[in-house]
């Protein structure tokens, strides 16, 4: 879930991203990058889109397009997208392109579990607005909970379950998980139980094992400036 007036770019072009991150006039804290990509380091475009798996980008030609396009650097970028931490040298590219102080990714796939909406009447709750009389409230209330265990296996994974995120995910919470194999949604960790660990970013590959204990977020940063001495 993003903070309320965070600025959402959609697009499925290099090109249109590219203009649209140059259109950014304010400084960025954390960029969060969500898209399809590669154990290898590439980033994928047209996903969906065309019969295979979209086009490719890799990390040498995507990263140099990427240098300078943002006027003020974000202090971090956060990629939500599978499997790229398999390839520490690939967000150090990244990383450095984008002017960020410190990049974060995982070597996991990336998935993203929601939950349904609450009816009353037959009428989906988005907002809360429609919790108009204290009768719905009070029945939104009793249904609440009863939604959040039916997403179990997956409920502790939930990134805000309260009425609030729920609200602002239009009608829906969502549980946010990193799967070792794609193929087994039952093996999973949840995102927000593992903790970023810096690494060397000329680590040549840390692609995860079987286990749900083998995902990782790793953290690359920019190295430290020179040391000022004092007189």
């Amino acid at each position: 879930m993003l903070a309320p007036g965070a600025l959402i770019i959609r697009e499925d072009t290099p090109k249109a991203l590219l203009d649209r991150l140059r259109d950014i006039d304010f400084q960025i804290r954390t960029l969060y990058v969500s898209a399809h990509a590669s154990p290898f380091g590439s980033i994928l475009f047209g996903f969906g889109q065309t019969r295979g798996a979209g086009i490719p980008l890799t990390p040498e030609f995507f990263s140099s397009k990427l240098r300078g396009v943002l006027k003020w650097p974000p202090k971090q970028v956060d990629f939500r997208g599978c499997s790229l931490g398999s390839t520490p040298k690939a967000v150090e590219q990244y990383r450095i392109a984008l002017g960020a102080g410190s990049a974060v990714a995982g070597n996991c796939f990336y998935a993203v579990q929601p939950s349904g909406s609450i009816k009353l009447g037959g009428v989906a709750m988005t907002d809360p607005k429609q919790l108009d009389t204290p009768e719905k409230r009070a029945a939104f209330d009793q249904e609440f909970p009863k939604m959040i265990a039916g997403m179990d296996p997956y409920s502790r994974c939930i990134i805000d379950r309260t009425p609030d995120g729920y609200f602002r995910g239009k009608g829906h919470l969502y549980a946010v998980l990193q799967l070792p194999d794609a193929t087994k949604p039952k093996v999973f960790q949840c995102l927000s139980a593992i903790q970023p660990e810096e690494v060397d970013a000329s680590t040549a590959s840390l692609l995860p094992g079987k286990s749900p204990e083998s995902c990782q977020r790793i953290l690359v940063s920019a190295p430290p400036g020179p040391k000022i001495e004092k007189e």
